[in-house]
């Protein structure tokens, strides 16, 4: 995954789905060392020219490298009776009926074959299959594209005895510095810390360097972090990343596709990672798609078409927090989104906390 080395942090939703799903995986994954964090009082916010109160909550997740979360399910998944897992396989196309009308399961790229009632396109932003359903003369999706170019530098240090006084940190400088600063703890009694050049179209680009990166955390508004980082050890290299747009596909909007075939994750929508939400809104569209399919009771048009509305549903609020976030910031451009209506559990960081102190760390 492009972004799998990146801080990673499960939400309230994400990790009650997950726990609903596989009972005992949240406490399986803090036995394996991801970190428990009070979504409120664990977590040290410094926005808008003072930190945010933090009083305890009963909102928890677990932060956690991804390869770690990753592992904890497959092993789950595998567990499962009617569950086959296939490695090094690759899917080279859709098989469907003589019509074109309806799935019926996906093409190998060994010649073989695999038949299916539904076939979830789970590769990504770059949806692999919507090239399939073009050969097809299925149309894509409507899509929404907002530009960014968001770029990001995390580095792993080993915590060393270290404790700041807080589980979590993030610092987001004032909108016309574009920047933001967060660290989160990892299994290994470690800790991960991201530098982000926010809208890196008109922004800056975070250094590689140890010691030009410590002095770039050290310009930001709270020392926290930087002081963090100075009392750290790093452990192997920098990592980048580079997310140019956030994307969301438009599946409530389709009026022709096969029977068989729907999207889900950042196949449908792909927010910038700083908000944290991409886990959580792919565990709420699955959770969707389930409930959809139980409701209607067979794969049928009806089927994905109250999938694609729900998918719809659920993605509006995370999508309308992202990316007006993202339009805080000059040089961001695409469509803007209208208010959300509902509340997800996300992070809209780039508003200003409600409530801070008037201190200056």
């Amino acid at each position: 995954m492009p972004q799998g080395r990146q801080p990673h942090l499960l939400l309230v939703a994400g990790a009650r789905l997950l726990e609903a799903w596989f009972p005992g995986i949240v406490g399986e994954l803090r036995a394996m060392g991801a970190v428990d964090l009070d979504l409120s009082a664990d977590i040290y916010w410094h926005q808008g020219g003072g930190v945010t109160r933090r009083p305890r909550s009963t909102l928890h997740g677990p932060a956690m490298s991804r390869p770690l979360l990753e592992r904890t399910v497959r092993k789950r998944v595998e567990a499962l009776a009617p569950v086959r897992i296939r490695d090094r396989t690759t899917v080279a196309g859709l098989a469907t009926d003589a019509a074109g009308t309806r799935v019926t399961g996906v093409r190998l790229q060994d010649g073989s074959s695999l038949a299916g009632d539904l076939v979830v396109d789970a590769t990504g932003r770059g949806a692999r299959s919507l090239a399939w359903l073009a050969e097809l003369g299925y149309p894509a999706p409507p899509t929404s594209v907002v530009e960014i170019d968001t770029r990001y530098v995390s580095q792993i240090y080993r915590r060393d005895g270290v404790d700041p006084g807080w589980g979590a940190a993030v610092v987001v400088d004032e909108p016309a510095a574009k920047r933001l600063a967060t660290a989160l703890p990892l299994e290994g009694d470690r800790w991960i810390v991201l530098l982000t050049g926010l809208t890196g179209l008109n922004g800056e680009t975070p250094p590689l360097a140890e010691t030009d990166r410590l002095a770039y955390a050290r310009s930001f508004p709270s020392p926290v972090i930087a002081e963090l980082m100075a009392a750290s050890e790093p452990l192997g290299e920098p990592v980048t990343h580079r997310f140019p747009t956030n994307q969301r596909r438009h599946v409530e909007r389709l009026r022709r596709f096969p029977v068989g075939w729907v999207p889900l994750g950042d196949a449908v929508c792909s927010f910038d990672p700083i908000y944290g939400q991409g886990m959580t809104a792919a565990a709420m569209q699955a959770r969707a798609l389930g409930a959809s399919l139980d409701r209607t009771g067979r794969v049928s048009r009806r089927f994905a078409r109250r999938y694609f509305r729900a998918a719809g549903r659920t993605l509006a609020a995370p999508w309308s927090i992202a990316v007006g976030g993202d339009f805080v910031y000059d040089g961001t451009s695409g469509p803007r989104p209208s208010e959300p209506t509902s509340s997800t559990g996300t992070w809209p960081w780039p508003a200003p906390p409600r409530s801070t102190t008037t201190r200056s760390r």
